[in-house]
């Protein structure tokens, strides 16, 4: 079901209008034609958004039947449209993971979340809005409020993995995000190895059930793990950042909120991931968009291999 939003009062539309157009949108929407999507899987719109009468319609790759009796899995890409690799690895498991595990899990993929920032090339919307610091109760946020009502038709998942990266032009960014904040910035120095935020559901034992090794040691296989006992002032354990026992008082983390967990507070997802690909390592090597979305696609296997385990619990969502 397609439902349109439009949002007349804009934050700062003259930002995104001094935008140069450096992707095209609507070509990306066309590798998503039915045509050409795996057996058993369909394209739909869940949504609109119009900023000076440009609509961008809002697609996800579903399940045709969704059987609730499996696992299901959410992988969403291109929440910030400067981090390209996220929206080629949910290209690439659309194509590549999705029929190999369609008898074993229901799929709801989200390749772009915010066109207008994809087409950009930056980490905010048409109107300097940054999506990823505005999943929220009352987000005045249009690509947030759609996918929550798109997330919330198709009911709670299993696993949630959100792809981002961590580039070394972010950094000038994330001043300027924490200056409009009121805030300082933890982000002086971009992570230059993989690492993820993993955050847990509970287990029989009353601690956490965690897998984020795993995915850090099978993304290792393209993209070799960040090494730095903190990440933005956050605890990082080998890769893997744990929500919220690794989080500091000033995390980026913490308020607002992120996809992940804020479709996990309001019940909508039982174990969720922020996936980061660097484009520098510590070696000084650079990785190009390919090669950072090979590590995210590994995750996303592994994160699906460790939902197959038998001994995996199956979470009270």
């Amino acid at each position: 079901m397609s439902v349109k939003r439009e949002y007349k009062e804009f934050t700062d539309i003259n930002w995104g209008r001094a935008q140069p157009v450096l992707r095209d949108y609507f070509a990306l929407v066309a590798r998503m034609n039915d045509r050409h999507l795996p057996e058993g899987f369909k394209r739909e719109q869940y949504g609109e958004v119009s900023y000076d009468g440009q609509s961008y319609p809002l697609m996800r790759i579903v399940s045709k039947e969704w059987n609730p009796a499996l696992p299901s899995a959410m992988i969403a890409g291109g929440v910030h449209g400067c981090e390209p690799a996220g929206v080629e690895a949910a290209m690439t498991c659309i194509n590549e993971v999705l029929p190999e595990l369609s008898k074993q899990f229901n799929f709801a993929v989200y390749p772009c979340i915010s066109p207008t920032s994809y087409e950009m090339d930056r980490r905010w919307n048409y109107l300097k809005q940054d999506p990823n610091r505005n999943f929220k109760e009352g987000t005045e946020v249009a690509e947030c409020q759609l996918l929550i009502d798109a997330a919330k038709q198709i009911g709670p998942v299993t696993i949630l993995l959100d792809l981002h990266e961590s580039l070394q032009k972010d950094a000038a960014a994330m001043r300027i995000q924490a200056r409009d904040l009121g805030r300082e910035s933890t982000w002086e120095k971009i992570p230059t190895g993989y690492f993820i935020y993993e955050e847990s559901p509970a287990n029989e034992n009353g601690g956490w059930h965690r897998i984020g090794p795993q995915i850090v040691a099978a993304a290792a296989r393209f993209v070799p793990p960040c090494t730095w006992p903190e990440i933005a002032g956050d605890r990082n354990d080998g890769g893997v950042i744990y929500y919220p026992q690794g989080i500091s008082a000033g995390s980026d983390y913490t308020v607002p909120t992120a996809l992940p967990d804020y479709l996990k507070h309001i019940g909508l997802a039982g174990h969720a991931f922020t996936s980061e690909t660097p484009d520098l390592l510590e070696d000084g090597r650079v990785l190009n968009v390919d090669q950072r979305a090979a590590g995210h696609v590994a995750a996303v296997r592994a994160a699906l291999k460790a939902v197959r385990d038998p001994k995996y619990p199956r979470p009270t969502i």
